[in-house]
């Protein structure tokens, strides 16, 4: 743990319960699980505790005065109760003294067990957990009493009664009697809990130390001596762990890189539990061992894969464990090359953050049991810029070190031409029988033979934008191989299935600060940055693309972090379309938009209903607030429309604001056939931006969100063509929208604001309308917002 706080540079000492997802331990060994696993203890105050609870208990003042007997041990167990008790209180947890064993199941990490005999029929291990499960439950005990139950050996203790069920109580004694090494039981309960399939990247045991040689004394040819010697090489038998640890090392031996057994070698084994004073020798035994050359690499290599960044990934299940390891011919595991075929883009050498999609990615693409690559599809969804691709990089970069795949194909998705060109180029790559002409081959033949390839592939569809039956015709069929798509569409879902999806969202602010920093080339940033770069970061929306192009603009120009932000204020169209910070894929941050924005124009041009309500919405909400945008504003607006028409004083009170909607009524979403608010036509062009990520629906759906850049897009080049117009129908509905009543004006009041500081610059004569001036004048003083209130009686 020392080593792992100085890998991952952690302030305070790791505890292993953060690590290991089961913990389980019989004896002693048990009070160390519970310390570690349940009490959450780090390994250095679990030691503490354990010579502290040691001492009290084998002093010499809680012997009893009889010797072992049926009725009891050696020792006194209401000693071992009270220190218990005492340790628990005081574990820092909050936990009472009569605290069960049992806790919240939602915790992946940390379970843990503790090994037991019953007294009458110990034919069978049972253990007291601190989880549930379905079968073979025990009682939910207190946790001292699962420390006596476990420690419950003959010869020290008496056993413990413990309720069972309706208020009848058993008695327990300890499980180290038939498990003095409970590795196995920790990989049988590992199976019930995470199933026989699921890959096990560590198993460590540790040993309380090699005892040495047991042996019986000689006897004499009229029989054997019933002795205290006999006595003490038969208890040494039932303790040995080592007869199991050196099966579990000849059955392991192909898999030396999953399990580890630590065990001191030599002389703190044949100290015994009453020797409690000898702990400074046990201490100078084990560090005499990790000195060792080959003990301290086997403990490198342990906290090598506890060590999230770097850890390995397994392609052991646990069914292997528990059975029969694979020989050396079986498939797993096996150690291949892997051929990367395709025009990649490059991996970013300023990667931060995303770890949580890498491991999602790493826990999904696994191999079966017995090493066959069995198909699997996984989409990754997200806004353009987000870093889908990139995230894509960093995992197949990780997992190359493995050789868990003998291909990686990487396909760009951006259209079928792209898809048949990458294919293609695949064609050349993949084996073909000797002699066979393959320049005429078909794009479906490509796809069989990747489909039959006999070792482990992965297919990456990098900017599947398209349609799904598009895509599909081009993804591999057949039972074998793994397939990872990249696009905007959540709708791709479709074809991987929903669950097998993941959004990629925006990064939150620290990854993004230190993303900008490392793009600029700042390094030793003072508070001054610091605070300049996360404003900058809020701006641009924590969007990777863009605060990665900013950092570059930022070092080449040579400028600061202010001076961008200064400038960007006034040119965020030139900056954000500048061809000079092309992405990878040859995109400026806008650019990486107008493939999408274009496709849905095209659409609308061809007449379909969705794509045209969803590009009049993005044209209206250009000049409105990007977040929290409530559909309510648009109901109302089509309602006070039509009411006001068929109302001639309404009419005259609003004459701007109407006359806009009347030249423009496709912006108001009304059903030709009826007088009232087309509520379905809305609602279509809300379902294709949000398939398309361009907007975020909050739930319930009664509002959205656009990302800060989107919505400068929308500005700046989707609606710069007929920005007068367009600025004109905005206010028109938000002004038509009010009904006066409180609750809704605090739903426009950040619009108005914002249109206001959009339009300002617009107005011919540096006066709004009167109506428009009456509503938004009305609505600032009536939500408190005084100093816009006091800026549009100025203007």
């Amino acid at each position: 743990m020392k080593r792992l706080k100085q890998r991952e540079n952690l302030d305070e000492m790791p505890k292993p319960c953060d690590y290991f997802h089961l913990i389980g331990g019989s004896g002693t060994g048990g009070i160390i699980a519970l310390l570690l696993g349940r009490l959450k203890l780090t390994a250095e105050d679990a030691l503490k505790e354990y010579i502290a609870l040691l001492e009290q208990i084998f002093h010499q003042s809680n012997r009893t005065s009889r010797l072992v007997t049926k009725e009891g041990g050696s020792y006194k167990a209401s000693k071992m109760e009270v220190a218990m008790k005492d340790l628990i209180a005081r574990s820092g947890q909050g936990f009472p003294q009569e605290e069960l064993m049992r806790q919240n199941d939602e915790e992946h990490l940390g379970k843990t067990f503790v090994c037991v005999l019953p007294l009458h029929n110990p034919r069978f291990v049972q253990l007291l957990r601190t989880y549930t499960v379905v079968q073979n439950s025990t009682p939910n005990c207190k946790i001292w009493e699962a420390a006596r139950a476990t420690t419950a050996l003959p010869w020290l203790f008496e056993a413990i009664d413990i309720p069972v069920i309706a208020g009848i109580s058993e008695p327990f004694i300890g499980g180290e009697i038939r498990c003095s090494n409970p590795t196995m039981e920790v990989v049988h309960e590992a199976i019930g809990l995470f199933g026989s399939e699921c890959h096990v990247q560590l198993l460590l045991s540790i040993g309380s130390g090699h005892p040495g040689v047991i042996e019986f004394s000689e006897t004499k040819a009229s029989g054997t001596r019933f002795s205290k010697e006999l006595l003490d090489s038969l208890k040494n038998m039932i303790a040995d762990s080592e007869h199991m640890a050196d099966e579990l090392a000849r059955k392991y031996n192909e898999i030396s890189d999953t399990y580890f057994r630590l065990n001191v070698t030599h002389g703190s084994g044949s100290i015994s539990l009453e020797e409690w004073k000898e702990a400074s020798k046990v201490s100078t035994h084990t560090r005499t061992h990790l000195n060792d050359p080959a003990i301290s690499d086997k403990v490198e290599t342990i906290v090598e894969y506890l060590h999230s960044e770097h850890a390995k990934l397994s392609n052991i299940p646990l069914s292997f464990l528990y059975g029969q390891v694979p020989e050396r011919s079986q498939p797993l595991p096996t150690s291949r090359s892997t051929l990367f075929v395709g025009q990649t883009s490059t991996l970013s050498a300023l990667f931060v953050g995303q770890s949580r999609y890498i491991q999602r990615l790493k826990e999904y693409f696994i191999l079966s049991p017995d090493g066959q690559c069995l198909r699997q599809l996984f989409l990754l969804h997200g806004m353009g810029g987000v870093g889908k691709t990139q995230i894509v990089l960093k995992f197949i970069t990780e997992i190359s070190q493995s050789d868990l795949y003998s291909y990686i194909f990487w396909i760009d998705g951006s259209s079928e031409d792209t898809m048949i060109g990458s294919l293609k180029m695949i064609s050349g790559e993949l084996p073909t029988e000797e002699g066979k002409q393959l320049d005429k081959e078909t794009t479906e033949n490509i796809l069989l033979r990747i489909s039959y390839l006999s070792t482990p592939w992965l297919a990456i569809f990098d900017n599947a934008d398209g349609s799904p039956k598009g895509l599909e015709k081009y993804i591999p069929q057949g039972r074998y191989g793994h397939i990872l798509i990249t696009s905007r569409l959540h709708s791709l879902g479709r074809i991987v299935s929903f669950e097998n999806s993941q959004e990629v969202t925006i990064m939150s602010e620290e990854p993004a600060i230190s993303l900008l920093l490392k793009a600029a080339d700042i390094q030793d940033p003072n508070i001054k940055e610091l605070n300049t770069a996360k404003q900058l970061a809020d701006i641009l929306g924590h969007l990777p693309l863009a605060i990665d192009m900013a950092g570059a603009y930022i070092q080449s120009a040579s400028s600061s972090i202010r001076e961008y932000l200064d400038l960007y204020q006034e040119n965020r169209s030139e900056l954000l379309n500048n061809e000079m910070d092309e992405d990878f894929h040859g995109h400026t941050v806008y650019g990486a938009w107008d493939l999408t924005f274009h496709k849905i124009q095209d659409q609308a041009k061809e007449g379909k209903k969705a794509a045209n309500a969803a590009v009049c919405l993005l044209k209206t909400v250009a000049f409105f607030y990007h977040q929290s945008v409530s559909i309510e504003i648009f109901e109302k607006a089509a309602e006070g429309f039509l009411k006001t028409e068929l109302n001639d004083e309404l009419h005259e009170a609003l004459p701007h604001a109407i006359q806009h909607l009347i030249q423009c009524p496709e912006y108001l979403y009304l059903k030709t056939s009826e007088e009232k608010w087309n509520k379905f036509l809305f609602n279509e062009g809300l379902r294709l931006l949000n398939s398309l990520s361009i907007i975020k629906t909050n739930q319930p759906q009664s509002s959205f969100t656009i990302h800060p850049i989107i919505h400068g897009y929308l500005q700046d080049v989707l609606a710069a063509s007929e920005s007068r117009k367009l600025q004109g129908v905005a206010r028109a509905i938000l002004v038509v929208s009010d009904d006066e009543e409180y609750s809704h004006r605090k739903i426009l009041l950040p619009h108005i604001t914002t249109n206001m500081k959009v339009v300002e610059k617009m107005l011919d004569d540096g006066q709004y309308e009167n109506d428009t001036f009456n509503v938004f004048a009305g609505v600032l003083e009536d939500c408190g917002d005084y100093i816009h209130y006091r800026i549009i009686q100025k203007i």
